[in-house]
């Protein structure tokens, strides 16, 4: 499994390039491998990135260079793996930094939980970026929060919701918070083409 710490990274510095992603309208779902993805009910959120295998939704910040990314990876995994051997893996792609010359590891909680019915690993992390800038800000933070689960349809797949803030501050605000809690709640974890696996 990737570190999605670089996946989140990557999604966000496609936010910044020359190609224009496309304005969703709000509430546009979006059917994956296993899950349906709503994107949030306002404007100003952009397609990164949407096929079977995941989605990424962006929206620029208040200041130049923050940003906010809503994504739903799926990712295809042993089937005989056991749940722990799977939250174990699922721990270390969260909280292993694999470019230490320019991301520091500001803080990473994670814990085992059960999540629309799955076996997840609940995480939230704080990666300071040394490479970005935002104007005014002493610091680039991307602030992550969401959960890697296990499907509860199907023990070969699995899916990574992540809710992403790039700003100046090393948290999540209350309204990014209350964000991706309204997100999380609005993606379903279902059978959508397990026919094509």
């Amino acid at each position: 499994m990737k570190n999605t710490v670089l996946v989140v990274f990557f999604a966000l510095g496609l936010l910044g390039c020359g190609a224009a992603p496309q304005e969703v309208a709000p509430r546009t779902e979006y059917n994956l491998i296993g899950a349906t993805v709503i994107s949030p009910n306002e404007p100003g959120w952009f397609a990164i990135k949407a096929n079977p295998g995941g989605v990424a939704l962006g929206k620029s910040g208040d200041l130049q260079g923050e940003s906010r990314i809503y994504s739903v990876t799926i990712i295809q995994v042993d089937s005989s793996q056991s749940d722990q051997s799977f939250l174990e893996m699922a721990k270390t792609s969260k909280t292993v930094n694999d470019n230490p010359s320019s991301l520091q590891i500001a803080k990473a909680n994670t814990k085992p939980v059960t999540f629309k019915g799955a076996r997840c690993l609940q995480f939230e992390s704080s990666v300071q970026n040394s490479r970005a800038s935002i104007p005014g800000a002493n610091g680039v933070f991307e602030n992550n929060v969401g959960y890697t689960c296990r499907h509860p349809l199907r023990k070969d797949v699995a899916v990574d919701i992540t809710f992403s803030s790039r700003s100046g501050s090393n948290s999540l605000s209350v309204e990014d918070r209350r964000a991706a809690k309204s997100l999380f709640s609005n993606t379903q974890l279902n059978s959508n083409f397990f026919d094509r696996l």
